[in-house]
């Protein structure tokens, strides 16, 4: 059970990285054409 815990927050830790990385370059691309 522990494993299966430590796996799931794994996957929605990543999930998160990821998400945040693109919300990042979206407002990087943004900034520079409001700019």
């Amino acid at each position: 059970m522990m494993i299966y815990a430590k796996a799931r927050y794994k996957s929605a830790y990543t999930l998160i990285v990821i998400i945040n990385s693109v919300y990042n370059h979206f407002c990087n691309t943004f900034g520079v054409w409001f700019s």
